[in-house]
């Protein structure tokens, strides 16, 4: 039973719950971009096509919804990109205003380990301002974050090891591919396994805290035109419907 239609090139075409733009696309028959379909997991470039009139969208990374519009890319040269303003070329495209928080402090340390500990307090006996930038979840501490990341279930890595076979234990390789190591559902679970990330209850005591925590993070990023509005409420339905703490 499809889910309603997508437009490609022109032509609808239809697509089932859960595809993603290039899943459609391959179902029907045809491929996402020039390149054909390869990974279908966001690490290539075979399916970029331009969605909506963003150019250079990873297709097999976008959720296909009822009205979206695709056109492939030329099998020559580069899409088109849009021009913001014809009358003035010089004049700053119109965007929203994205807040930026600053701060200053006379000692960065990074990481909060015996050491940084050692060295933040070392410094703030000083008299200085110290800020200490703590990765010991093994989670990213800088830069623009998902709500995945700003309301953690788990250590989300940027590599993997290979389960079985004859590399087995050693990093995978060939396509680069993400990890993902769970928090310990309670204190009592991680104290038994020696894990010293904080547990989920930890964290958000109920369901209903990590689904607020979900939630004040998906809405920050709205705001700070970092995230649409659709999108929000997707993560947090999920985080809604989820099991977590239940």
């Amino acid at each position: 039973m499809t889910d309603g239609r997508i437009v490609v090139d022109g032509r609808p075409v239809e697509f089932e719950a859960g595809d993603s733009i290039a899943i459609a696309v391959v179902r029907a028959g045809e491929v996402p971009g020039r390149g054909g379909a390869l990974c279908l997991a966001g690490d290539c470039g075979n399916c970029l096509a331009t969605v909506d009139g963003v150019a250079y969208v990873r297709t097999c990374q976008v959720a296909a919804r009822p009205g979206t519009v695709i056109e492939r890319h030329p099998a020559v040269g580069k899409p088109p990109l849009p021009t913001v303003d014809l009358r003035d070329l010089a004049r700053v495209p119109a965007a929203v205003e994205i807040s930026v928080n600053r701060l200053r402090t006379d000692v960065a340390i990074i990481g909060g380990g015996r050491s940084g500990s050692a060295a933040a307090r070392e410094a703030e006996a000083a008299g200085r301002d110290v800020f200490v930038l703590d990765g010991r979840d093994g989670n990213e501490v800088a830069g623009l974050k998902s709500p995945l990341a700003m309301a953690p279930l788990g250590t989300y890595t940027g590599w993997n090891v290979t389960k079985a076979g004859p590399f087995k234990g050693q990093l995978c390789g060939d396509v680069p591919t993400g990890g993902f190591i769970p928090f310990a559902k309670t204190k009592a679970e991680r104290t038994a396994s020696g894990d010293p990330r904080l547990s989920l209850e930890e964290r958000y005591r109920t369901h209903d805290g990590y689904v607020k925590a979900v939630t004040t993070a998906a809405n920050s990023l709205v705001q700070d035109g970092l995230l649409l509005r659709h999108d929000a409420d997707t993560m947090i339905a999920q985080a809604e419907k989820s099991d977590i703490l239940n």
